[in-house]
């Protein structure tokens, strides 16, 4: 309620999908259409809130993010421009009065783009692919992409103002989202079959196993060990470089970037078990 866009010309939509917390009492004070959903999975609360839509634009952001007054105007700003623009992304940032470790994990998240927190999409475009893949339950925004390059379309991203988002308070909440990224992962692979991604996949995977396969050969006594530890010290290194330069300037620091490359080896390690949960679900 806090946009800068015209109140008469939008409509604000909250979808319940199951919440055991008081979050119904708290939007019942809210001025907007509250609906509920019965049926679980982000795929199946985007579709709702989507097809709940009047408007021309749908603009979909979490509970646990906040956005800037100018946010609406600034994606209709660039959808109007180009017809062929399906969707406008907002890069994510914790906010100021986050935790330090909030701030670590998105050191390594504000460096990504394509979350449909923040996105605003071109209703149409999102009709012309049937909206959201509801057999996904992480990643949907991926995938959905994915459908709309396919389909001609093009996205933009907007650095700033960007979303305030909240990253996970705890590591144990950090490791569940990375297991559900990992399951979304190999599911994504799977039904989209571009190589890259599969590429993607087997890198990440490579990644999780390598220092326990240094930690096994140094216990072994192996020649082979010292090979590896370089080898993982040289990786540590290049990686640390990159995150330096990818993520957003606030995290240029080394108190953020050293704790983010290890959360990077942790989140592999999930991302593998949430791959193995993926072969014996159907």
């Amino acid at each position: 309620m806090r946009q800068d866009y015209p109140k008469d010309n939008f409509d604000v939509i909250i979808v319940d999908g199951g919440s055991r917390d008081n979050t119904l009492d708290v939007v019942t004070e809210c001025p907007a259409e509250i609906v509920i959903e019965s049926r679980r999975g982000r795929g199946v609360t985007y579709n709702r809130g989507f097809q709940e839509a009047k408007g021309d634009y749908v603009a979909f952001l979490d509970s646990d993010a906040i956005a800037p007054t100018s946010w609406l105007s600034n994606a209709i700003r660039i959808l109007r421009q180009d017809t062929q623009t399906a969707v406008v992304y907002f890069r994510n940032l914790a906010p100021p009065d986050s935790s330090y470790f909030q701030k670590c994990v998105d050191t390594l998240l504000s460096k990504s783009w394509g979350q449909a927190n923040g996105a605003v999409y071109r209703k149409s475009a999102l009709n012309k692919i049937g909206g959201f893949n509801v057999s996904l339950r992480y990643l949907q925004e991926d995938e959905a992409g994915i459908r709309l390059l396919r389909q001609g379309y093009n996205f933009r991203v907007v650095d700033k103002p960007a979303i305030w988002h909240y990253p996970r308070k705890s590591f144990k909440s950090y490791i569940s989202q990375c297991v559900e990224s990992g399951t979304g992962s190999f599911k994504l692979s799977l039904i989209v079959n571009r190589p890259y991604l599969f590429v993607r996949l087997f890198l990440r995977a490579l990644v999780a196993i390598f220092p326990l396969l240094t930690i096994a050969l140094l216990a072994l006594f192996s020649p082979f060990a010292w090979i590896i530890v370089l080898g993982a010290i040289l990786g540590v290194t290049i990686y640390s470089i990159y995150l330096w330069h990818a993520t957003s300037l606030e995290y240029r620091s080394v108190e953020y970037i050293l704790p983010a490359t290890f959360l990077m080896w942790i989140s592999t390690l999930a991302n593998l078990f949430g791959y193995v949960i993926s072969l014996f679900e159907d």
